[in-house]
């Protein structure tokens, strides 16, 4: 009975030690339970915080899309209001150009009306192409008009007249000055 007594001693040691490692085991568990917590928690704040910060750069986004909109319809009206302002010009300096009143350029009246024009801010001119145009319409008032519609139609690239066209880039740099 002895030898059964010891035995069951060291047995009973064992189990005590077996269980005094898993009551440390069992410590070591809940503060890792306890630390997942703390992050769990700590997550759930950082989703909160990112949640918030998503919804206000959602607005930023569409305040951003909304005022590009806009400044491109501002820029649309601004470059149409350039393209009025040298049209009107052009008219002016042609008129202005045809001393004689007789609704035809000629000689130093186109001289003085193509030098009038390359000398004007904001437009891309080619004199060669327009000289040969105006004199193709004979130095009329009326042909040179027709001309300067196409300008006003936005036709200014096609082949009826692609030697005057307003120069938006001047207008752009323009505007970052200001």
């Amino acid at each position: 009975p002895r030898i059964e007594h010891a035995a069951l001693r060291d047995i009973l040691n064992d189990i005590r030690e077996e269980v005094g490692v898993m009551a440390g085991e069992n410590e070591k568990l809940i503060e890792s339970v306890d630390e997942l917590k703390d992050e769990v928690e700590r997550l759930e704040e950082i989703e909160d915080g990112l949640k918030v910060l998503t919804e206000q750069q959602g607005g930023n986004v569409n305040s951003l899309v909304q005022l590009t909109k806009e400044d491109k319809k501002t820029m649309n009206a601004l470059k149409n209001i350039l393209k009025q302002r040298v049209l009107q010009n052009i008219i002016n300096l042609l008129f202005e150009s045809d001393s004689s009143g007789d609704f035809h350029l000629v000689g130093e009246e186109i001289d003085r009306f193509i030098l009038g024009i390359s000398l004007m801010d904001d437009i891309d001119f080619n004199e060669t192409e327009f000289r040969r145009l105006v004199e193709g319409k004979g130095g009329a008032i009326d042909g040179i008009l027709d001309i300067i519609k196409a300008l006003m139609a936005d036709e200014t690239k096609s082949a009826s007249s692609p030697c005057i066209s307003v120069n938006e880039k001047s207008f752009r740099s323009r505007e970052s000055r200001s």
